[in-house]
C-alpha cells in the first residue's frame, strides 16, 4: 500500500510522524510482550507497525478518520489488531468485557497508551486518559507541542492547572524532543514525547476533588491564590488556617505554590 497517497486533514490536526528511529525510541526499552496497547490515531500506521514488532500481548487502535479506517482495515486484515473508528474524547474504557458497545472499549486490566495525538486538544485527552475513563491505564507515552510538554513537566517551578492535574496522578518524564522536519505535513514548532506512569492506588473521586480547588485558585490568574478561594466561597478563617499551617504568605500566587503545598492545602479545606 502507498502511503505517500494519504494526505494529511488539517481540520484533524494530522501531522503524521514517520521517523523510525524516533518511533522506537518512543516505544523504548518496554517489553510490549507483557502489554496490552492502546493506541490514538494512529494514521498511515508507522507507530503501529513499531509496536506490533515489539508483539504486545494486544493492539487496540482508535482513529476518527473514517479514511484512514479503510486503509487501516486493509493494512492488518491478517493482524491481530482491533480496530475502532470514534473520537477519543467520546469513548470510555472498561475492563468489563461485557461492557463494551459503540463508544466502550475494553481493555485488560493493565495497559498502555500511545498515540501522537494532535495539538489543539492534548489538554483534553490527557485530562480524559488521567480523570474521565472508568479503566485508567497504567502509563502513556504522548507526543505532544513542546511547549504544552515543558507546562506540564513545570521545570521553571511555575505551575498550571494542567501541570498539576497531569503531576497529581502520574510520574512524568521526557522521552526525546522531535524537530519538525520528522512529520508530514511538518508543523510550526517542536513535539516532545513524554511518558507517564500512573499511580493506579489513588482514589480518582478524591483527586476529582482537589482538581477542583486548583481549578477555583487559578480562577483569575491576576489574583492572589488567598483571593481566588475565598471568591470560590470556601470559608475566610479555614483558609487562612491552611496558610498558615504550610507557612506560605496570603499574597503568593497560585502558580508559586508547589505540588506538595497544594495536596496539604486541598486536603485541609476538604478535611475542614
Amino acid at each position: 500500500m502507498v502511503k505517500t497517497l494519504i494526505t494529511a486533514k488539517k481540520h484533524l490536526g494530522q501531522n503524521f510522524l514517520q521517523n523510525k528511529n524516533i518511533l522506537d525510541n518512543i516505544i523504548g526499552s518496554l517489553d510490549l510482550s507483557q502489554h496490552d496497547v492502546l493506541e490514538i490515531g494512529p494514521g498511515p500506521w508507522d507507530l503501529t507497525e513499531c509496536i506490533l514488532s515489539k508483539k504486545p500481548r494486544s493492539l487496540t487502535v482508535v482513529e476518527i478518520d473514517p479514511d484512514m479506517i479503510m486503509l487501516l482495515e486493509k493494512r492488518f486484515s491478517n493482524e491481530k489488531v482491533r480496530i475502532f473508528q470514534n473520537d477519543v474524547l467520546k469513548i470510555d474504557i472498561s475492563s468489563d468485557t461485557d461492557q463494551e458497545n459503540e463508544n466502550t472499549i475494553s481493555m485488560p486490566r493493565e495497559y498502555i497508551v500511545y498515540g501522537n495525538i494532535p495539538y489543539y486538544i492534548t489538554s483534553p485527552i490527557l485530562m480524559h486518559f488521567l480523570y474521565d475513563i472508568a479503566h485508567a491505564p497504567v502509563g502513556m507515552h504522548i507526543t505532544m507541542q513542546k511547549e504544552v510538554a515543558e507546562r506540564i513537566l513545570a521545570r521553571d517551578k511555575k505551575h498550571s492547572v494542567l501541570s498539576l492535574a497531569c503531576q497529581l496522578v502520574a510520574t512524568i518524564t521526557k522521552i526525546c524532543d522531535i524537530h519538525p522536519n520528522n512529520f508530514v505535513p511538518v508543523p510550526k514548532v517542536w513535539s516532545t514525547c513524554l511518558r507517564f506512569e500512573l499511580n493506579r492506588w489513588q482514589d480518582r473521586r478524591e483527586l476529582k476533588k482537589m482538581l477542583t480547588i486548583i481549578k477555583h485558585g487559578f480562577a483569575q490568574k491576576r489574583k492572589k491564590l488567598f483571593s481566588n478561594l475565598i471568591h470560590a466561597w470556601y470559608d475566610a478563617r479555614l483558609v487562612r488556617d491552611a496558610f498558615v499551617s504550610l507557612e506560605v504568605s496570603e499574597n503568593i500566587r497560585a502558580e508559586d505554590l508547589s505540588l506538595e503545598e497544594w495536596q496539604v492545602l486541598s486536603q485541609n479545606i476538604l478535611w475542614l
